[in-house]
């Protein structure tokens, strides 16, 4: 009878602390998206490369033509600081974007990502001037020499 009575409060205190648990782990959101609603917070996207990120209106990038001195906009990740995380565009577009990169490689909205999902948003009027491995404007890559996994979903360029 005790061991009936032991297994009872074991299970009601498993469980008690299994609820717990799951309330504690529910009260996180780790998969919580950072919002961006203009050309500089898509920039600084650079700054957190494995974070998940949504636009939440369609963005303007004109400026983007005075940036860095004429280079433009710097694409999002390069070879050693790949782009990582999520990126959603939830429909909207990000339009005039201008990147100059002569002395650079690896040009375009993301220039190197590796285990990313890119999806859902249009690059509308780019101007993209590199030297070489350029991608289609949303991100470039040279598949041969660094075949990382990609998801490309839902986008026009």
């Amino acid at each position: 009878m005790k061991k009936e009575g032991f297994e009872f409060n074991f299970k009601r205190i498993f469980l008690f602390g299994l609820f717990i648990f799951i309330f504690v782990l529910l009260s996180f959101n780790f998969a919580s998206a950072i919002n961006i609603s203009s050309c500089s917070q898509l920039q600084n996207i650079s700054n957190n490369l494995s974070f998940n990120y949504t636009l939440t209106q369609n963005i303007d990038c004109s400026d983007t033509i005075n940036w860095n001195s004429g280079a433009g906009f710097n694409p999002i990740g390069d070879l050693t600081n790949k782009f990582t995380g999520i990126f959603d565009g939830q429909g909207f577009t990000v339009n005039n974007l201008y990147i100059n990169k002569t002395t650079n490689d690896y040009a375009g909205l993301f220039g190197c990502i590796n285990n990313s999902i890119i999806k859902n948003f249009s690059l509308i009027n780019t101007t993209i001037s590199v030297e070489r491995c350029i991608g289609s404007g949303h991100m470039s890559w040279s598949s041969t020499q660094y075949p990382w996994k990609v998801k490309f979903n839902n986008f026009n360029n």
